[in-house]
C-alpha cells in the first residue's frame, strides 16, 4: 500500500488523500498480473468534477509509468536474447 504524503501534481491542492494498492498474481510460469487499485478523496466544492479531473490525471500518470516499464522489460528481453545467440 502506498499513500500520498505530498505532491506537486497540478491537482494536488484539491486532493486530501491518495492510496494505492498493487496486487500481484502469478499467471503461468513466466507471467505476473498486476492489479492496481487507487482510492482518493477530494476536498471543497464541485467534488464530482474534481474527482473526474483527478481520475484523468492519475490515469495519464499511470499510463506513462506502465508504458516505461513495458519498454524497459522489452529492452531487457531483447538484450538478454542477443547475448544468448
Amino acid at each position: 500500500m502506498f499513500e500520498m504524503i505530498d505532491t506537486d501534481m497540478y491537482f494536488g491542492r484539491h486532493v486530501t488523500s491518495i492510496k494505492e494498492r498493487f496486487d500481484l498474481a502469478g499467471e503461468g510460469e513466466r507471467n505476473t498480473k498486476i492489479t492496481r487499485t487507487t482510492d482518493f478523496k477530494v476536498k471543497g466544492r464541485a467534488g464530482i468534477f474534481k474527482s473526474l479531473m483527478v481520475w484523468v490525471g492519475l490515469k495519464s500518470v499511470h499510463h506513462y509509468v506502465f508504458r516505461i516499464g513495458a519498454d524497459r522489460e522489452s529492452t531487457v528481453c531483447l538484450n538478454a536474447c542477443k547475448k544468448k545467440s
